[in-house]
């Protein structure tokens, strides 16, 4: 796995030693899944206490987009996963199909608008200008009438 050091790397290379990584790689997105809720009301907390703090938070996380953030995260960190159990399994012998691809199409398609919104954040040349959000607003009204 990427996020091993070289060291590491040949101490868990055994196969006595890879149920301890697989465990933990498992834990550590289980936990990003479970916690992925509450990423969501950070900003709700944070803005409910006095004006520093909201002000406090922006400056440290210079991000607004936790949320999508964590999307990615949990859905380049299964995809890893899935590949590396694919890879130990056909290691090990064990007749298996590389199923990442299947669950990175699922997940872009369950979370798309999510995704897309982070996206969208990232990069700036695809966030709507001030002046096109103003003439679309215009044509909405202008198409009610």
């Amino acid at each position: 796995m990427k996020r091993l050091t070289p060291k590491n790397v040949t101490t868990y290379s055994t196969p006595e030693k890879l149920p301890f990584l697989i465990y933990t790689e498992i834990e550590s997105l289980g936990d990003r899944i479970r916690l992925y809720l509450f990423t969501a009301r950070y900003r709700e907390l944070i803005n409910s206490g006095p004006r520093e703090m909201s002000m406090a938070w922006q400056m440290h996380s210079h991000s607004h987009s936790l949320r999508q953030g964590e999307l990615y995260i949990i859905q380049e960190r299964g995809v890893e996963l899935i590949r590396f159990l694919h890879d130990v399994a056909s290691g090990l012998g064990v007749t298996t199909v590389d199923r990442s691809n299947s669950f990175r199409k699922a997940f872009k398609k369950r979370f798309d608008r999510r995704l897309r919104e982070r996206h969208r954040l990232v990069y700036a040349h695809e966030r709507p200008s001030l002046t096109s959000r103003v003439i679309a607003t215009g044509r909405k009204r202008s198409r009610r009438r």
